[in-house]
């Protein structure tokens, strides 16, 4: 004989859980499996379960997370390298190279990214930096003393170098002016 509990006996005593009346009823009696799966799902199988209904919007936050993606595709970084010849320079002096974006300092001289050069290359002076795609740069070599006060900084002589960072330009090789 199969035996089916009623949410009024299920809920007869609130110290017992339902788990404990299952246990109780399966013991004294069979219960049929289908049965006691909707008992330990709270719903018997007179009630109608219906799934919730999923509707798909489209809200602030998922705009921002497409705005962001985008951000990050067209802000990828691109290997570009400086070549600075025919720089002589003396003992203990450097040259760096220093712009308007964040990765060559803004124009700031403590911030100048230094260029490198061995008794391989020199008078040559180069440097590779990761610097964002599309992006249009602005900069100048400067030379500095190991030591000296940044104040003290020599600039080239001429207007702003340009360069708009992209696949097609990564060397941008030039003369000390």
């Amino acid at each position: 004989m199969s035996k089916t509990l009623s949410n009024k006996q299920i809920n007869k005593d609130s110290s017992k859980t339902v788990a404990s009346y299952i246990t109780e009823v399966s013991k004294n009696s069979e219960i049929e499996a289908p049965k006691l799966e909707s008992i330990k799902r709270g719903t018997t199988t007179s009630k109608k379960t219906t799934k919730p209904k999923t509707t798909k919007t489209k809200t602030a936050t998922s705009d921002l997370k497409t705005k962001k993606v985008r951000a990050e595709k067209s802000d990828s970084l691109v290997d570009v390298t400086f070549v600075l010849n025919n720089t002589s320079t003396s003992i203990g002096e450097n040259i760096f190279i220093s712009g308007n974006i964040e990765d060559l300092g803004n124009w700031d001289v403590s911030k100048a990214v230094k260029l490198k050069t061995n008794e391989d290359i020199y008078p040559t002076w180069k440097i590779q930096l990761r610097l964002p795609e599309n992006t249009e740069v602005e900069f100048k070599f400067l030379s500095l003393k190991e030591g000296e006060d940044e104040d003290s900084a020599v600039w080239e002589n001429s207007d702003n170098r340009t360069l708009t960072v992209s696949e097609n330009n990564k060397v941008y090789e030039c003369e000390w002016s």
